[in-house]
């Protein structure tokens, strides 16, 4: 969709991976945002969603919502979240925990 191309491209600019970037898609749903940058970045990135959508099957996933994750401290270079709070009943929670596992950059819309 030209909408998603839109807000990639953005994102590229905004907060681009790096190759050797470990990287969270938070919320990923079916992962689009999370494969479009292992294509054309080849970081690694962690897809988590509370859903365990069958489109992600051999993507390194883990079932999981935004407030409680199993995920150490600062375990990810970048975080993206991409419309996911409006579905969060604690967001104040949900932003303090990837705060925790992130050693930096985080992005949220």
């Amino acid at each position: 969709m030209k909408e998603d191309k839109d807000e990639y491209n953005l994102i590229m600019k905004l907060l681009p991976p790096r190759r050797e970037d470990s990287i969270l898609d938070m919320g990923c749903g079916n992962g689009e945002l999370g494969s479009f940058l292992e294509s054309t970045t080849g970081c690694k990135v962690t897809f988590s969603d509370p859903t365990n959508y069958p489109k992600l099957a051999g993507k390194n996933f883990m079932q999981s919502g935004m407030v409680k994750t199993p995920f150490a401290d600062n375990a990810f270079d970048k975080i993206y979240s991409l419309l996911v709070v409006s579905h969060v009943e604690d967001v104040d929670n949900g932003l303090k925990e990837m705060h925790r596992i992130s050693r930096g950059d985080i992005l949220v819309t």
